[in-house]
């Protein structure tokens, strides 16, 4: 049953974004999965996380049919990072996913213009200090509905400055996709 996390209420009309799906909460098997997908190359968990995501979010997007995304934006890593990592994890889960909703996915579209410190290594107040002016938005979203897929929403900062460049450029509605929630005791 969807529901309304305490964060969410608390940010109320600030959120940029209109809606998260978050699929599970960041612990056990899945953050394994994650942690070892990102730090460990195993790009074999990105597809199955995103196929996992879909399956478990068809069902309720086909009883919104007035509400299908035109596009995915996967949120994006700053350029040394990809360089070092190799790979956006938030990109190869938002692959299936893309294929399997034949929703298009749009790799450039959002660029982290900010190399920014690890989010996971600051406060919640720091997180959003640290993300001021790291996204914009090159594509044309104006009056689209666009989703914008990630692996974990802690604190919400990340995909809320991702959010307000894709709002800044335009787009009519914005939906959240992630794979996993932090558990609140981490945030």
């Amino acid at each position: 049953m969807p529901s309304i996390c305490g964060a969410c209420l608390k940010a109320g009309s600030k959120a940029t974004y209109n809606q998260v799906w978050a699929v599970f909460v960041y612990q056990g098997v899945i953050a394994w999965l994650i942690t070892h997908l990102k730090f460990h190359d195993r790009l074999g968990h990105a597809r199955l996380l995103g196929e996992i995501m879909w399956q478990q979010l068809e069902t309720p997007l086909s009883h919104q049919p007035d509400s299908r995304p035109d596009l995915i934006i996967p949120v994006p890593l700053y350029k040394s990072r990809l360089k070092e990592r190799g790979f956006n994890q938030s990109l190869e889960i938002a692959r299936p996913i893309s294929i399997r909703s034949s929703i298009k996915l749009e790799t450039g579209a959002l660029q982290r213009v900010r190399n920014t410190k690890r989010q996971s290594d600051l406060s919640r107040n720091e997180r959003q200090r640290n993300l001021l002016n790291a996204f914009t938005c090159k594509a044309s979203v104006a009056g689209k509905h666009v989703v914008l897929i990630d692996d974990v929403m802690t604190s919400g900062s990340t995909i809320q400055a991702a959010a307000l460049a894709i709002k800044q450029a335009g787009a009519r509605r914005i939906s959240v996709w992630v794979v996993a929630r932090a558990a609140p005791h981490a945030i």
